[in-house]
């Protein structure tokens, strides 16, 4: 992940950008983010069910019963939440996943990660560091998706 230094909108927020495995980066993240003190909330209990309000005082219902008024609402989505099955038979076995939330909870693995995207090559390369023997499946010659830092680390 290379990106810029700082969040230009946020300036009294550092959250710095540094090339560094998904872990690493998360992991500086979460310290810098308790650093400014901010309230931070996570968890199912806190899946946003219902924002109203205006601008400056929005309302914003969560599952666990709780509300909250804010002056700001950030919604962050990413492609891990529309998940790409293979549309074949056997794509729904138990030793099938599609997203790899723990790369250590698979060790002395022998592991196929089909795509070489920035996600595909980071979960190989996890997955390497806890004694898999893992390929990678490639459709294309190159690693043309992947940012420069991945395609010379895989």
């Amino acid at each position: 992940m290379a990106e810029p230094a700082r969040l230009s909108r946020q300036p009294d927020l550092e959250l710095g950008f540094q090339e560094a495995s998904r872990e690493e980066v998360l992991s500086q993240w979460a310290e810098d983010v308790e650093a400014a003190g901010v309230n931070l909330l996570r968890g199912p209990q806190y899946d946003v069910l219902e924002i109203g309000g205006e601008a400056g005082e929005f309302v914003v219902r969560t599952r666990g019963g709780e509300s909250f008024t804010t002056e700001s609402v950030l919604i962050a989505i990413g492609m891990q939440g529309n998940l790409r099955s293979f549309g074949v038979e056997g794509d729904d076995l138990p030793h099938v996943t599609y997203q790899l939330d723990d790369p250590g909870a698979f060790g002395d693995k022998r592991i196929v990660v089909v795509g070489a995207g920035d996600a595909g090559i980071e979960n190989a390369l996890a997955l390497v560091e806890h004694d898999n023997e893992v390929a990678v499946v490639n459709r294309r010659d190159e690693f043309d998706r992947a940012k420069a830092r991945n395609r010379m680390l895989i």
